[in-house]
């Protein structure tokens, strides 16, 4: 099995608050894998980067055996890399990282009359399954705008990576698993959906997040993707359970 690692998890580890050496052991039966957005995420720490930065390598590697998910553009592959030469790439072309603070900065909706338009119940919403969410929304949409949310989210752009961006900020907007408002939270929310993306091609996508998981699941079940969004103590469960079966 193939598992992607939120930022989260990362930072957990380090802080010895997850230990899971029974299964790094076992590097037969799973895969750990990590993308250049941990490193956007590395960087961003600003002042505490120096402090970090060979913490956080040591770490990804240990995990990952520095299995990289590298986006070609329309795909996504899998190739070594050292997380030090992401850095560096990262380093030299810091707009990579500008974009995504402005495009954050620039998020701004009238989201209380869209969410008067749509007639969402945020009070309920939470309550509902990933499908149950897109069937309700798909509902609201229909029938205030005559469009489905796959339709609506594709407004947005034609990659998957900013069809997930958009659905994350969507369904934050409705209230599902919404964000606690603060002058990072959109940003974060970018990096969410960049996980969720490039997690796509693995089975789990492994975060302590609650919403990120939870929106993660509504957009792999909106684009038919398998990978499941689990908090750590099921993946740890689920690891148990497997090598138990074989």
């Amino acid at each position: 099995m193939r598992a992607y690692f939120d930022n989260n998890i990362l930072i957990s580890i380090e802080d010895k608050e997850i230990n899971i050496e029974h299964i790094l052991s076992k590097r037969n039966d799973v895969s750990i894998v990590y993308s250049y957005v941990h490193i956007q995420e590395l960087l961003a720490s600003n002042a505490n980067f120096e402090q970090l930065r060979e913490k956080r390598i040591n770490t990804i590697t240990s995990l990952t055996n520095n299995f990289y998910i590298y986006p070609d553009g329309k795909s996504i592959e899998l190739k070594e890399e050292n997380p030090q030469s992401i850095i560096l790439q990262l380093q030299a072309f810091p707009f990579l990282n500008n974009m995504l603070k402005i495009a954050a900065s620039n998020y701004t909706v009238e989201k209380d009359k869209f969410i008067e338009l749509l007639e969402i119940d945020k009070k309920r919403i939470n309550n509902y399954t990933s499908n149950q969410v897109i069937e309700y929304i798909n509902k609201a949409l229909v029938g205030n705008m005559a469009i489905e949310l796959e339709k609506f989210i594709g407004l947005s752009g034609d990659s998957l990576r900013e069809k997930i961006c958009t659905l994350f900020n969507f369904l934050d907007i409705v209230g599902f698993w919404k964000d606690k408002q603060t002058e990072k939270s959109n940003l974060a929310r970018i990096y969410d959906a960049s996980h969720t993306y490039f997690a796509s091609c693995c089975n789990y996508f492994v975060s302590n997040d609650r919403n990120a998981r939870n929106k993660a699941n509504v957009a792999y079940s909106l684009y038919n993707i398998t990978t499941k969004a689990i908090s750590m103590d099921e993946f740890i469960q689920m690891f148990a359970d497997f090598r138990n079966a074989y």
